[in-house]
């Protein structure tokens, strides 16, 4: 499930992004995140970036950690402390197979993400990256096409308002 930007339309989409001009689908495994750092230059998100922005919400996520002894991992569940979801940035696209223009056209997702924030650190370097309650609107705003007032919307959720668990 997402919020698509320009329609505020709730709807499903396959997650990994498939670019407008891609081929085909093979790709789509391969951009299942979007790392914000360069994120306006890359040609797979350039676009989606600037026009294309969704919130996917999310109830919780999940990471694994290798254990002392190489060989194990242990998954955890973080999920918001004090709300049911969270609204992860997002970025979508719609991919039409040239081949066979009678087939239904697909929309594709990727979450952006993020360095994770200090007390995070210890379970992985990454995290989805979230968007404020207050900051959604703007978000989902087709008008704002900046890069970099875009990119400054984006923030890790607060690490002492997780619930982290081992799951």
């Amino acid at each position: 499930m997402l919020l698509l930007a320009a329609d505020r339309v709730l709807t499903t989409a396959k997650w990994g992004l498939v670019p407008t001009w891609a081929k085909d689908t093979k790709s789509a495994s391969k951009l299942i995140n979007a790392r914000v750092e360069g994120i306006a230059e890359k040609p797979s998100f350039r676009k989606p970036l600037r026009h294309q922005r969704c919130i996917i919400p999310a109830s919780g996520y999940f990471e694994w950690q290798l254990q002392p002894d190489g060989k194990r991992k242990v998954k955890y569940r973080m999920a918001p402390a004090d709300s049911d979801l969270f609204g992860f940035a997002g970025l979508y696209d719609t991919w039409q197979d040239r081949n066979d223009p009678d087939d239904a056209p697909i929309t594709t997702c990727t979450i952006i993400t993020g360095a994770a924030p200090d007390g995070l650190a210890w379970l992985h370097h990454r995290t989805p990256l979230t968007l404020l309650p207050e900051e959604e609107e703007r978000w989902l705003d087709p008008d704002l096409t900046d890069p970099d007032e875009i990119v400054d919307l984006l923030r890790p959720y607060p690490a002492d308002q997780l619930d982290v668990r081992a799951a």
